[in-house]
């Protein structure tokens, strides 16, 4: 979607100043329908992957076997990959075969149009405002290094939230880096599985903000500030897509040589 140069604006400075940024309308919605197909197309895939396998976990529900097997989290490059993998994948159209090569599901349409809005800046005079976004966020240079789908099955409240932390307390690096947390389901909110964030300026017992983010919405998330995701107590389904982008390939604080990551250079420009 088009938006315009003040929303753009105070975005950027709501990152700058809070640590994270909700904009709304970002994703059109043929885009919103393409992640929605690809969530599915994985699900199914880890299901089946889940039942070849014959363990404890191969006659639980799909809802069970995200929370419990999945910890929420399915990623579209099955993994684990090799430092060598991943460093050959340093360009678009290197990470574009591998991930049809390597992805859960066979859709390579599907693979294809996903990348098509991940690394386009521009196209029919479109504008990709993530992009734009991450422009002014991380200067001219960006390097894709993760993405992934973060789905809150309705039934599981116990399983389905994630406590209070920072990005980076999970990364092993230094480096800065940006999320782009985009709401695939209808008023994501308190109530099914919502984000919650103590900003740059929060203090001890200061009330931590709530932010509600309608399908197509995004959440640009900088590395270093906390927030928390809480439990789906909703009658329905919550989804989410996730896409990772830093200043510098990701690697390892005690080797500079392994890449923690995928270090996919994007031009900004």
């Amino acid at each position: 979607m088009v938006l315009n140069d003040l929303v753009i604006a105070r975005a950027e400075a709501s990152l700058v100043e809070d640590g994270f940024a909700v904009v709304e309308g970002v994703l059109d919605a043929q885009e919103i329908e393409n992640l929605r197909l690809e969530y599915t197309a994985l699900a199914d895939a880890c299901c089946d992957e889940v039942k070849a396998s014959n363990d404890q976990d191969s006659k639980k529900s799909l809802g069970k076997t995200l929370v419990q097997r999945f910890g929420c989290i399915l990623e579209p490059v099955k993994g684990p990959l090799s430092n060598r993998l991943r460093e050959g994948a340093e360009n678009i159209g290197s990470y574009r075969e591998l991930r049809r090569a390597n992805c859960r599901h066979h859709d390579l349409a599907l693979s294809n149009a996903i990348c098509d809005w991940l690394f386009t800046k521009s196209r029919s005079a479109k504008e990709n405002t993530m992009l734009e976004l991450l422009q002014c966020a991380l200067g001219e240079n960006c390097f894709f290094y993760n993405e992934q789908y973060i789905c809150k099955p309705a039934g599981f409240p116990e399983g389905t939230g994630f406590n209070w932390h920072r990005d980076s307390d999970r990364a092993k690096t230094r480096d800065a880096f940006v999320s782009c947390w985009f709401a695939l389901s209808d008023n994501i909110d308190a109530e099914n599985g919502g984000l919650m964030f103590r900003g740059y300026g929060w203090k001890n017992g200061d009330p931590p903000q709530q932010v509600s983010v309608n399908a197509g919405g995004m959440v640009l998330i900088a590395h270093d500030v906390e927030h928390c995701s809480i439990p789906n107590f909703s009658g329905e389904e919550r989804l989410a897509y996730m896409v990772q982008f830093s200043q510098v390939p990701m690697r390892n604080l005690n080797d500079d040589q392994d890449l923690i990551a995928f270090a996919v250079q994007v031009p900004l420009t």
